[in-house]
């Protein structure tokens, strides 16, 4: 990045668009306050994607757990049905279940991968027609070649999983963030940030929006430095 001095500031290229009888008018608007290194949920809170859960999802997560309990844990995702099938239609990028990494595409899919709390996780999923791939800190635990077609017709949730417009399946975890693409177009780059009100949330840079709690309580987070994706 480039960067403009005005009078002794170091401001990055792009952000002065006028200076005036020597004083800096900076017109750029910013829609947070500060960067954060991460949200936390406690299980209450949980972000709307606005992105439905379907066949030709890529997404990367960078993420922790807080919580031991890895019984049953979707940290990401979307699922519809009824009866005695009421979860059978999945797309669940990153989800934990009995113990073990997994993702949920119609079907529940097992890596074998034991997750640890404590430890900040790089995870990349894809959830596509004939291929369904799990990469945990560069390490592939998950590759798949289911043919069928998956279209939950429902949003994503982010700390959780929409289960029939319903919050559910949550647990304790930090997200540092996360990227989504959609037959290969990036629609979601989500950092963690204070708006001008302090209220902790996430921004997406494709949408230029900020995406807030949709539950209970508040985020806990981090003032640390922005985190750099470990895939990178």
């Amino acid at each position: 990045m480039n960067f403009t001095t005005v009078k002794n500031l170091i401001i990055p290229e792009g952000e002065v668009t006028s200076i005036s009888n020597g004083r800096e008018i900076l017109w750029k608007k910013f829609k947070y306050k500060k960067k954060l290194s991460y949200l936390e949920s406690t299980g209450a809170q949980y972000i709307n994607t606005g992105i439905i859960g379907k066949s030709g999802i890529k997404t990367f997560l960078d993420l922790e757990f807080m919580s031991e309990s890895f019984d049953d844990f979707i940290i990401f995702g979307s699922c519809y049905g009824s009866g005695a099938t009421k979860w059978d239609v999945r797309i669940y990028p990153v989800s934990v279940r009995d113990g073990e990494w997994m993702i949920g595409y119609g079907d529940k899919i097992y890596s074998g991968a034991t997750p640890e709390i404590g430890h900040r996780y790089a995870v990349e999923s894809e959830l596509l027609i004939g291929k369904q791939t799990m990469i945990i800190d560069g390490l592939t635990v998950i590759n798949n070649t289911l043919t069928n077609e998956i279209d939950t017709n429902l949003n994503m949730y982010l700390f959780g999983v929409n289960h029939n417009n319903t919050f559910n399946q949550y647990e304790g975890s930090r997200i540092y963030s996360c990227s989504i693409e959609v037959d290969g177009v990036l629609v979601r780059d989500f950092i963690p940030v204070l708006d001008w009100n302090n209220v902790p949330c996430m921004y997406d840079k494709v949408s230029e929006e900020l995406f807030y709690n949709k539950g209970t309580g508040t985020f806990k987070y981090s003032r640390g430095l922005t985190p750099i994706k470990p895939w990178v």
